[in-house]
């Protein structure tokens, strides 16, 4: 009798030993990492409302690729209305342009596969949203938010710890494992201004006038 008890739990350690190795093997070796920038890139913009368009990117940190990368950033307001409780937060959904994508490829040592998504500060639902917040926002945000111009700068102003997170789903293409993360709190202090936009068309103007130079030198 004792020696069956001790099969029993030798064979209940064993199993359970085996789970927790296969589960440290998967979790450490075998499931998706992502990395998210440690600002918010504004870049000028003709086609947003309020000039800018505000920017983010999810890197992969696997060499194997990833897939089923859902995409969801949270603009969150505390202690806001002001009367609301300390310990309650408002949230509201901010769409970006890739909710969703298929696959991200996998990252070498020299090269990380990187994404790079915007945040859709004039899409209607969200600005709706914000706008049932209308008897405690400021006149000039009212504004912005009604004609599809409002800054990112302006709505991390409404109350003084005001955020942006974003979340990010993905699925091993090879173990099939599945992980969420989370990126760190982005406010009003990690925007940084993106001046690769106007290097661009600089350089772009600088070869569109490197003929004309070289025909006036010859004239």
């Amino acid at each position: 009798m004792e020696s069956m008890v001790l099969s029993v739990a030798v064979g209940v350690t064993t199993g359970v030993a085996s789970s927790l190795i296969a589960w440290w093997i998967t979790y450490r070796y075998l499931s998706p990492r992502v990395s998210f920038s440690d600002v918010i890139f504004r870049r000028y913009s003709k086609i947003r409302g309020c000039g800018y368009n505000y920017q983010f990117t999810v890197a992969n940190e696997r060499r194997r690729p990833a897939g089923d990368l859902e995409v969801t950033a949270k603009f969150t307001l505390k202690h806001f209305p002001p009367s609301t409780p300390d310990n309650i937060h408002n949230s509201v959904t901010v769409p970006t342009d890739g909710q969703t994508l298929p696959l991200l490829a996998g990252s070498t040592r020299k090269k990380k596969t990187i994404f790079r998504l915007s945040l859709l500060l004039d899409d209607d639902r969200f600005r709706n949203e914000l706008l049932n917040f209308r008897p405690y926002l400021a006149q000039d945000v009212v504004n912005g938010l009604e004609g599809s111009k409002v800054s990112l700068e302006q709505l991390l102003a409404i109350s003084p710890e005001s955020f942006v997170r974003v979340t990010a789903m993905l699925t091993d293409g090879t173990s099939g494992s599945r992980r969420v993360f989370v990126s760190d709190s982005y406010s009003s202090d990690t925007i940084q201004e993106d001046l690769s936009y106007q290097t661009a068309l600089c350089e772009e103007q600088r070869l569109r006038d490197e003929p004309y130079k070289h025909t006036q030198q010859m004239v």
